[in-house]
């Protein structure tokens, strides 16, 4: 894949992501897609902060409510349906503007993790003992996702098992998105963005 200049935007849910992913898909002729592993699913709206219609203000939107409830999507399908996204954006002349919640998706999708088959590698583990022994031997991977969400916290357990690492790091083992319960530093274009204890981070970056 040729380098692909976009957006990332993450910070922790409901705290001003939506309205300022508009406001830059207005300035930069964005197209936005959501890194999210359940707003990707229809009628997954309590708890999931998924943007509304009219909040769209006219932007196009791309993986919210593509699959069925009954449909499964692991960290390496959504990994592909994302990138093939930021592909069809860039070649419409258009700057794929990204914005998520969590480090773990956005991770895979931004740094291409090259994953074995989670299809055939899926470990049956109640997600309190996942959550456990991603705190005790992860702690990086523990700190950096939503540990209320289920199904992010079973994935992470997964991802950590079959290859070896946390989800917080790349191919080459450097941290990529830090805890998002730590001050981060700003980009400039999200200069004094503070929203309690929490920073909204702007990433200018290249797909490649």
């Amino acid at each position: 894949m040729e380098k692909i200049p976009l957006i990332a935007i993450v910070g922790p849910t409901a705290v001003g992501k939506t309205a300022l992913s508009i406001e830059l898909a207005k300035e930069f002729n964005c197209e936005i897609i959501s890194i999210d592993s359940v707003q990707i699913y229809k009628k997954f709206d309590i708890g999931s902060a998924k943007v509304k219609k009219e909040e769209m203000d006219g932007i196009v939107h791309h993986l919210i409510d593509e699959l069925e409830p009954t449909d499964t999507c692991s960290v390496y399908d959504f990994q592909k349906l994302a990138r093939k996204k930021i592909e069809k954006i860039h070649c419409r002349g258009k700057m794929p503007l990204l914005i998520g919640g969590t480090g773990f998706y956005m991770n895979a999708v931004l740094n291409n993790y090259e994953f074995t088959d989670l299809e055939e590698k899926t470990y049956d583990i109640d997600v309190d003992m996942a959550r456990e022994y991603l705190k005790e031997n992860y702690p990086d991977t523990y700190n950096s996702i939503d540990l209320e969400n289920h199904r992010r916290v079973i994935n992470a357990y997964n991802y950590v098992m079959n290859e070896k690492k946390s989800v917080t790091t790349n191919n080459n083992g450097d941290t990529v998105l830090e805890n998002k319960k730590k001050h981060l530093p700003l980009h400039p274009l999200s200069d004094k963005i503070l929203i309690g204890k929490f920073y909204i981070v702007v990433l200018i970056s290249e797909l490649s």
